[in-house]
């Protein structure tokens, strides 16, 4: 193995007993992780398509969230600061609403259905 396939290494392709993950700090704090490069993870989404499903789960959970939304907003409407305690009821009314959407768990299953409609749309492309 010569000195560049050493330093490389986290590029080339591994062994499964050598899937383990590394770690690098850069700068202070800040620690980077080293994963085996993976080629045609067609399970895997871009960093657009996770932006657009979150985007679009956030606006579906308002949607159904309207009427709680309206009662915060009621609530919040003329208040400045005293908002915090004022309507402290009504922010985890929404926030409970909110995170039945927008959990893991519930984008993990939009996820997972994003990426199978994905493989049918692909799959028919190419017949």
């Amino acid at each position: 193995m010569t000195s560049d396939s050493r330093r490389l290494g986290h590029c080339l392709p591994h062994r499964p007993s050598a899937t383990r993950v590394n770690t690098r700090t850069v700068s202070g704090n800040l620690q980077l992780e080293l994963r085996p490069l993976r080629l045609k993870n067609m399970n895997a989404l871009s960093r657009r398509e996770e932006d657009t499903l979150l985007k679009a789960t956030k606006k579906y959970a308002m949607k159904e969230c309207d009427s709680v939304l309206k009662e915060f907003a009621a609530c919040a409407s003329g208040r400045t600061v005293s908002v915090a305690w004022a309507c402290r009821d009504h922010l985890k009314v929404v926030q409970q609403c909110m995170v039945q959407f927008t959990a893991p768990e519930p984008m993990e299953q939009v996820r997972q259905e994003y990426i199978r409609l994905r493989n049918i749309q692909e799959r028919s492309n190419i017949s």
